[in-house]
């Protein structure tokens, strides 16, 4: 499986991509770039409670899931 582009993206990279578009093109629209910085940490905070904690199940992850795709957990 080859890495996605998540896989090797960092914070640190994708605020300093943010920052700059922000500040070479004021007027154009920086979504997609948002959404890049926002999924670069949710992924990196993951990652660290991830590797401390036990593994989850796939009723765990399907939480998770839920969550992140912003329906109503009840």
């Amino acid at each position: 499986m080859s890495p996605t582009y998540f896989d090797v993206m960092d914070t640190a990279r994708a605020s300093g991509r943010l920052t700059a578009a922000r500040r070479h093109y004021p007027s154009q629209d920086h979504t997609d770039l948002e959404q890049d910085l926002a999924t670069a940490r949710i992924l990196n905070y993951a990652r660290k409670v991830l590797g401390d904690g036990p593994g989850l199940s796939e009723g765990h992850v399907a939480i998770l899931t839920t969550a992140l795709r912003g329906e109503v957990l009840r």
